[in-house]
Order: C-alpha cells, then sequence, then structure tokens
C-alpha cells in the first residue's frame, strides 16, 4: 500500500540509526550541559559569598574579594568622572553572567522539551 509510511524493521539498522541519532548526541548534549550547570552553579555561590577563586598557571590559585563601597560615595566619583552610576566593571560582569545564566536556563528548557519529545519514539523504534 503505497499511503502507508512504514519504519524498517531490520534490528541492526534501528539500533544503529537510534543510537547515532539521538542516544550519542544526547549523551553529549547532556554532558556538556552539566558542565555548564555546574560552572554556573559554583560562579553563583561565589557571587553571593563575595569571592571568586581561579586557578592560574603553575596550580596556583588566586582568592578574589569583592568590595562594595558606599553606594553614595561611588555615585558622586562616577558623576564626577561624567560616568553612568553603576557601571563599573564588576557591575558590567555581573550583569552579563546574569544572561548567560538566563540563557542557559532556557537552552535547559529547549532540550528537555526536545527530549520529552523525541525519547518515545527513539525508546519504541529499537524495540
Amino acid at each position: 500500500d503505497s499511503s502507508v509510511c512504514l519504519i524498517t524493521e531490520e534490528p541492526f539498522y534501528a539500533l544503529f540509526s537510534s543510537l547515532g541519532s539521538f542516544y550519542f548526541p544526547l549523551f553529549i548534549i547532556l554532558f556538556m550541559y552539566f558542565r555548564v550547570y555546574v560552572v554556573a552553579k559554583r560562579t553563583t555561590r561565589n557571587l553571593e559569598a563575595g569571592v571568586m577563586q581561579e586557578r592560574q598557571a603553575g596550580s596556583q590559585e588566586l582568592t578574589l574579594r569583592i568590595h562594595c563601597r558606599n553606594q553614595n560615595q561611588s555615585q558622586s566619583q562616577n558623576q564626577s568622572q561624567n560616568q553612568d552610576p553603576g557601571r563599573s566593571a564588576l557591575s558590567l560582569k555581573l550583569m552579563k553572567f546574569s544572561r548567560e545564566k538566563k540563557a542557559a536556563k532556557t537552552l535547559g528548557v529547549v532540550v528537555g522539551m526536545f527530549v520529552l519529545c523525541w525519547l518515545p519514539f527513539f525508546l519504541a523504534l529499537p524495540l
């Protein structure tokens, strides 16, 4: 019947197809997303604690402490220098990190929905 679309029933092809097109890429995506999650969680924890640790060449660790000056003093200095208040290098880095964190969450939702939609098909195909 030409109106019926049959899925190939050869077991080797079905297994190879599902492994190569879904399970291996899924494993790589989940592994990489897990690494992004771990780094984002560590960075968030460090920023909340006010301490940032960085590794340098020679496996030395550098600890950076985040200090906030008095806001009124900071604003008066920034205004005297004709700069926007709150636009220090640290605040720009925090804004950038916030955007990256939001993008990572959005990517997690997209990947989760992709897996949720395709998992039933790729579970049934090899069976």
